[in-house]
């Protein structure tokens, strides 16, 4: 009796895939979200993206004006698309959307892309900064850091953005502050290049 060799190699993979399981002895959420990073998407295109620099850059100045935020270790996060998880000084999650048409709220919970859709106008809009957001959701940090973060955040991209030889003139404090749609912020953002 001749054995096929495909059926061999078909075999084999599939023990090595049943031994993965999910169960009472499994795999943990974490891990599973990992492996499931690992199959959509390179790991040396994720440490490279523009993305997720920017993601970790705008964390550490919102930190300290939010109780929690991190990157979700649930969702996708590939060199276009990363969720951050965040929790307002009013013990409000969300979970936001960066992507490159800009910032997103998604839902009112952490690890979650599904939003409340009796509040619709709240997750379709995209935004320039983590801060508009938080403009918006957080009350506390509006009453609070607002002006004063705004302020001093704008003045760092601007001194950034000319040490970097920029040749715009266009000041990032008079961006506007504003939901946008799509078309709206890739337009302004052609006009601030």
């Amino acid at each position: 009796m001749a054995t096929d060799p495909q059926t061999i190699q078909n075999s084999r993979r599939c023990s090595s895939v049943q031994s993965h399981h999910i169960g009472s002895f499994g795999l943990s959420f974490s891990k599973f979200a990992e492996m499931a990073r690992s199959f959509t998407s390179d790991v040396y295109s994720r440490m490279e993206s523009q993305l997720e620099i920017q993601a970790i850059k705008t964390m550490g100045k919102v930190a300290s004006v939010v109780k929690d935020i991190s990157v979700s270790e649930m969702l996708p996060r590939t060199p276009d698309i990363i969720f951050i998880n965040i929790t307002t000084l009013e013990d409000q999650p969300f979970c936001i959307e960066l992507t490159e048409k800009g910032w997103r709220i998604c839902s009112l919970r952490c690890d979650c892309m599904i939003g409340d859709f009796t509040k619709l106008d709240l997750f379709v809009n995209y935004y320039h900064s983590l801060f508009d957001i938080l403009k918006i959701i957080s009350p506390e940090y509006n009453e609070k850091y607002a002006e004063t973060v705004n302020d001093n955040t704008f003045d760092e991209i601007n001194n950034e953005s000319h040490h970097e030889g920029s040749s715009s003139d266009q000041n990032w404090s008079d961006a506007i502050s504003t939901p946008n749609s799509s078309n709206e912020f890739l337009n302004n953002l052609i006009n601030i290049s």
